[in-house]
């Protein structure tokens, strides 16, 4: 066993090169070579992960070129290709790539699409005019055939390109003049689909090869043979647990392969004196229920940061579908098409695709050996990555609603158009900007699914800007009705004033009138008249009193349905803005990746200016400045009116927070992934929030109604009860720190008592003693550096302290100015902090051993 070699491909298949690592499948292969004796054009079918491509690459080809089919002799010109996205230009590519033309000529592509397209036997004078020498043969593998059909459904143009390349395909193997054979492979759910091109329905069924299920004893052969051309042995039990576990579902087979190579692997590192591959080396990397998902996810972990993980997602999503059957396809991308999906640059889409498809990995092509060019095509190895990886098994169903959620809209937009539909209104229109909002969709994405993007972005603006104006007339209507209730109401108070004054001008006449007594019994029945008209007059008053009363309480409530849906109206005006300002956003950081930082902070100041995302847009430009060290771009004056008590932002994570005047509720907003997180309220008072390394909200600390440690409340709701204690008081702040041995901790403050602490985030108990802060002045804010290995603590009188958290002891001490400082995490080493007056910008590195505080001045208009 010196020196062995993992001989295990993993979850691609095998090449041609690698025959002599292709055991089980040489009955399979004999059975092929005596049809393509027969048929010069033949369908190698199976079920998704029964082997096809391996067996025609691994199986068919060597054996062809070793001279098995004696009547065609050994002389076999190869062409491999894909139908793709451009069936007829990957045909023409393939084929200069083979050899068959001067692979350097740049004419040639030009000139084999022309050929191809000028009649059904283009194939044939194609090859007639090659560079082939008399007496060889040529074969065409195309790979993955069903792509054809997805490829026909595009449009018309599509449709009639791919029965052009069918046509190619049979008339070549029709004529015999020229010996041109073909083999395509075909997963077996797509035989009815045959049916939608002439003449191929019958050519399948003269030379389809169903491929067989392997027997227990081939799969023992292709497990036990590559392990020992490998150099390895392979213990009896993990023998017997394979076998078992790939008997029953032979669609595992591409799985088995991967598991075999981890488990290789694994017994390489870690393997004792004449130990052969054994079930704790199988066990160790997941068995085939866990080893191709749990080795996925460890690649997607080792990706840096959360930015080039959401473009793995993206890039994901992009090679995959799941059509309205629910099948999962493959969808091979170019490169340069990856990023403008992503809405990124080459080198990030090459960094996931690279990591992807290293050496051991195998879960994307091409192969790592591959150079990476904006025009390569990348695909997932095998279908059988969707079914299996569970990570991108949910990405698969967000992609499919996404994609429902666009056709519709833009099968909608293209319908109102043709003053065919109206436009979106309620439960539609918010589910359709949600989507906007969630997704932030580019319209290379879009195009893939339905052309159009476009026009269905504007119909969608266009439906937003309608339902505001509909609100709008909604809302004056309301107050009209308002003020049409109160005039009515104030008419009918008058009314009853004026017939009261009038029983009492009545009363004082009668009076006069008794002196006389020829008029008393006039003057009686006079006044006595007078008295049941003025209570008739006054019961009417009351009751007109009582119904303005109630048209005043019917307006009050129509003015809160107006007031709510102002406020709805509002929340909806904002969200479009903070797509906007999202928009912003990643334009700002594109700038900052480009090496621009003059254009980000334009960007970033346009952030400033139209949302009231200032702090998150502030905090991001001290960054900049940090990193820069100097100042760039013009400063600007904020006015803002909302009620917020604090507010931060966390620049590692991308999380901004702020809690709202009383503190009963705090709003949260993703940065990174451009979406609000939510609220967390409840009966306590928010104090402080605390933020993990993926962006959520892990605590929220929550205080009674006499400002006293009520407890914790985490990101999915629980309330953890229990308070931390000093020897001079409780916990006043806390700040999260990275996970170390194995324990999320926190560092807890008091300010009071001028101490802070370990905690143990799970159960709230303290690490260690307290470690003392020590300062002439006040404390001003505090917090941790981006390397979790530092606390900043600022002070009234402008002294900057920096502590290591590792050892309590304080590594830094200077003075920015002589009032408040602020202090905010910057990227990487870099902090900042800045006077309270906001004149004076400084910052350190804290990876330099001697720390000194850098500054500027700004001065603002």
């Amino acid at each position: 066993m010196s020196n062995p070699f993992n001989p295990f491909p993993g979850l691609r298949p095998f090449d041609a090169e690698e025959d002599y690592l292709f055991f089980g499948r040489e009955q399979q292969t004999a059975e092929l070579l005596k049809l393509l004796r027969e048929q010069r054009f033949l369908a190698v079918v199976g079920t998704s992960g029964s082997g096809k491509s391996s067996l025609v690459r691994a199986g068919l080809l060597p054996e062809l070129q070793g001279g098995a089919v004696t009547a065609a002799g050994s002389h076999w010109e190869v062409v491999v290709l894909r139908p793709g996205a451009s069936p007829l230009k990957n045909l023409s590519t393939s084929i200069q790539e083979a050899d068959l033309y001067d692979p350097d000529d740049p004419t040639v592509q030009g000139h084999l699409y022309a050929t191809l397209t000028r009649s059904g036997l283009g194939l044939v004078e194609a090859v007639r005019q090659a560079d082939v020498e008399p007496g060889s043969n040529v074969l065409l593998v195309v790979d993955q055939f069903e792509e054809i059909f997805r490829f026909r459904q595009h449009d018309d143009e599509s449709a009639a390109q791919a029965a052009d390349f069918v046509e190619l395909l049979l008339e070549a193997t029709r004529q015999r003049d020229l010996p041109i054979y073909v083999v395509l492979t075909m997963r077996s759910d797509y035989l009815g689909d045959c049916t939608q091109f002439r003449g191929l329905t019958a050519a399948v069924n003269q030379g389809e090869y169903l491929i067989p299920r392997l027997t227990r004893s081939q799969i023992k052969m292709a497990i036990e043979g590559p392990v020992q051309v490998g150099g390895a042995e392979i213990s009896f039990r993990l023998l017997q647990e394979l076998l078992n576990g790939v008997s029953g579902n032979q669609d595992q087979l591409p799985i088995l392969q991967h598991a075999l190579m981890r488990t290789f692997d694994q017994w390489q590192s870690d393997r004792g004196d004449d130990e052969p591959m054994d079930l704790r080396h199988y066990q160790d990397v997941g068995g085939m229920e866990e080893a191709l998902s749990r080795h996925a996810d460890e690649v997607f972990e080792s990706l840096e940061g959360d930015e080039l993980r959401a473009v793995a997602e993206t890039v994901f999503k992009a090679l995959t579908e799941r059509q309205a059957d629910n099948r999962g396809i493959r969808r091979p991308t170019r490169m340069d098409t990856l990023g403008q999906i992503a809405g990124t640059g080459s080198e990030q889409i090459a960094s996931v695709v690279d990591a992807y498809r290293s050496q051991g990995v195998t879960f994307l092509m091409p192969p790592g050996d591959v150079e990476l060019k904006p025009e390569t095509i990348v695909d997932i190895s095998h279908e059988s990555l969707m079914r299996v990886w569970r990570r991108l098994g949910r990405w698969v169903d967000e992609e499919s609603q996404s994609a429902q959620v666009y056709q519709r809209l833009s099968e909608t937009a293209e319908l109102h158009r043709a003053d065919q539909a109206g436009l979106y209104r309620g439960p539609d229109l918010q589910v359709a900007l949600a989507w906007l909002n969630d997704t932030q969709a580019t319209a290379a994405w879009g195009e893939r699914y339905r052309p159009g993007f476009h026009l269905a972005i504007e119909f969608l603006q266009a439906s937003e800007a309608e339902s505001h104006a509909s609100e709008r007339a909604a809302e004056e209507q309301r107050q009209r009705e308002l003020e049409q209730a109160k005039a009515l109401a104030e008419a009918e108070r008058d009314r009853a004033e004026l017939q009261q004054r009038s029983v009492k001008r009545l009363r004082v006449l009668s009076g006069g009138v008794a002196l006389v007594a020829v008029f008393a019994v006039i003057a009686s029945v006079l006044a006595f008249q007078a008295r049941e008209t003025a209570v008739t007059n006054e019961t009417k008053a009351r009751n007109a009193e009582t119904q303005a009363t109630a048209n005043a309480e019917e307006a009050t409530r129509q003015q809160g349905k107006a007031e709510t849906a102002q406020k709805e109206a509002e929340s909806a005006r904002d969200s479009l803005n903070d797509t906007l300002t999202k928009s912003y956003f990643l334009t700002a950081n594109q700038f900052l990746d480009s090496g621009d930082q003059s254009s980000a902070l334009a960007y970033l100041a346009r952030t400033l200016r139209t949302d009231r995302t200032f702090w998150p847009a502030a905090n991001q430009i001290t960054s900049v400045l940090a990193d820069s060290n100097h100042y760039l771009g013009t400063p600007f004056k904020i006015e803002m009116d909302d009620p917020i008590e604090k507010a931060g932002l966390d620049p590692t994570t991308k999380a901004y927070y702020w809690t709202l005047t009383g503190g009963r509720q705090a709003a949260l907003w993703d940065v990174k992934n451009r979406k609000g997180i939510g609220l967390i309220a409840g009966g306590a008072r928010v104090d402080t929030l605390t933020f993990s390394r993926d962006g959520s909200v892990l605590f929220a600390r929550l205080l009674d109604e006499r400002g006293k440690v009520q407890g914790f409340r985490t990101s999915d709701g629980a309330v953890a009860t229990g308070t931390v204690q000093f020897k001079d008081g409780t916990i006043q702040e806390f700040i999260l720190a990275e996970p170390r041995e194995g324990v999320q901790r926190i560092v807890a403050f008091d300010v009071a008592a001028g101490a802070f602490r370990i905690m143990d985030a799970s159960t709230g108990k303290p690490v260690g003693e307290p470690l003392t802060l020590k300062s002439s002045a006040s404390l001003y804010h505090y917090g941790l550096v981006a390397d979790e290995r530092h606390m900043v603590c600022t002070y009234h009188d402008g002294t900057v302290a920096v502590w290591s958290t590792e050892s309590g002891k304080l590594v830094f001490q200077g003075k920015l100015c002589d009032e408040p400082t602020y202090f905010s995490r910057s990227r990487g080493r870099f902090f900042a902090v800045a006077s309270d007056s906001a004149t004076r910008i400084g910052w350190l590195d804290t990876s330099e051993e001697e720390m000194s505080l850098k500054t500027i001045d700004v001065d603002y208009p």
